[in-house]
């Protein structure tokens, strides 16, 4: 017997700026971290979370995308961070 793949339908929901000033204003600081990094970066929250202090390498943050593969690339200007 067969089953039929259910097609995940997309989520297109987006916090508007009353929503997301009430959760970040009651947010602990890693939220708050991850809430600033998923806006900076455009990626997904499952991306985000997989973010570590290793994928830094000389001032450019590397995130593999979950889904596609893919890499994206940012620069940041942190010269105070050392993770090491």
């Amino acid at each position: 017997m067969a089953f039929a793949a259910k097609k995940e339908k997309p989520r297109d929901y987006y916090a508007g700026e009353s929503e997301w000033s009430a959760v970040y204003a009651e947010a602990l600081q890693e939220l708050k971290d991850t809430m600033d990094l998923g806006y900076l970066t455009g990626e997904s929250p499952a991306d985000v979370l997989k973010i570590a202090a290793t994928d830094l390498n000389n001032g450019f943050l590397l995130i593999g995308q979950g889904k596609t593969e893919n890499v994206s690339v940012f620069v940041w200007r942190m010269p105070e961070f050392n993770p090491a």
